[in-house]
């Protein structure tokens, strides 16, 4: 018995050791897991309130649908409720609790309850009015808000941009690049707002990107190597120049590419100039921003092939 028992202690330690290494990772036993737990509550089969056995999903729906109608009746069982009995409900949580699908616990809804009690007390109600066909995945849509893809999405993460490229390129069409103008409105600590480029001119996101003599050289540089549309130097006009690009899809994405590119090394250029003191020409920003956009599209060609009308272009 001793033995057995002993032997029964060592599993179960071994199998939590397991579970520790292995039960977070996207694993096959970690699905098994899942199916697993899944297979043992799963009711197959159900008695009703005459003794009659059913099985099967839709049959033992059935049966618990009609025992819970007839114990409940098919009157509208929620009562009215306050914002007290909200708050009171809500405070009875433990703080760490496990989050929801927003990933924010009770003790984050009762620290911000002077600020957000009101704005939570209005979308409880309103479930409650109109939430009788509640979904999972319409609670998810609703947390995540407006998901209405922006005109320039086409132009941030298309594949051939590399990703650190596609950031700075997000930020621009956000319009949220940190240039000194932008700091200036929200935070005291900038003191000279001057531009790099120009010391008589503001920086702005649109000198800075757009209409300073420095990067009028580079996008001018860059034209001559690869067919970029035209512009006026201001945000309107280029959204609107590379949203309504024409041509075929894959020069488009090249296109796309060192428009990103472009972007990506003024801002990194600008950072050099203030922290580390060091000015470039243009001809040498032009022959950086080349580099990571010609190995990028090779790579992805090497692998799909889908670039070889345009690499002899792309190389000249």
């Amino acid at each position: 018995m001793k033995i057995t028992s002993s032997t029964f202690d060592l599993i179960k330690q071994q199998s939590k050791a397991e579970w520790i290494s292995q039960g977070d990772d996207c694993t096959k036993y970690f699905f098994a897991k899942i199916m697993h737990r899944k297979a043992k509550t799963f009711m197959y089969a159900i008695n009703d309130d005459q003794g009659q056995h059913h099985t099967g999903f839709h049959e033992v729906a059935a049966v618990l649908h009609q025992y819970y109608h007839k114990l409940l009746g098919p009157s509208n069982l929620c009562k009215p409720f306050s914002e007290k009995d909200i708050k009171d409900a809500l405070f009875s949580i433990p703080n760490l609790k496990s989050p929801g699908p927003d990933g924010y616990n009770s003790g984050f809804f009762k620290t911000t309850w002077p600020l957000l009690g009101g704005l939570n007390c209005d979308t409880i109600h309103r479930f409650f009015h109109t939430g009788r066909d509640y979904t999972v995945k319409k609670g998810y849509l609703w947390l995540l808000g407006d998901q209405t893809n922006k005109p320039w999405s086409i132009l941030t993460w298309s594949r051939t941009i590399i990703p650190r490229h596609s950031f700075t390129t997000w930020l621009f069409f956000q319009q949220r690049v940190p240039v000194k103008c932008r700091l200036a409105k929200l935070t005291s600590q900038t003191n000279d707002p001057t531009c790099v480029q120009r010391n008589t001119a503001e920086e702005s996101q649109e000198h800075l990107f757009l209409s300073g003599q420095w990067t009028k050289e580079l996008w001018h540089l860059l034209s001559n190597w690869w067919p970029l549309p035209s512009f006026n130097p201001n945000f309107e006009d280029f959204l609107r120049a590379f949203t309504r690009l024409k041509g075929p899809r894959k020069k488009k994405k090249i296109t796309y590419a060192v428009m990103a590119a472009a972007l990506y090394h003024i801002w990194r250029t600008r950072n050099s100039h203030i922290f580390e003191t060091k000015t470039m020409p243009a001809t040498k920003v032009f022959a950086i921003v080349k580099e990571p956009v010609i190995q990028r599209v090779l790579l992805l060609n090497s692998l799909y092939r889908r670039f070889d009308n345009y690499i002899e272009q792309f190389l000249n």
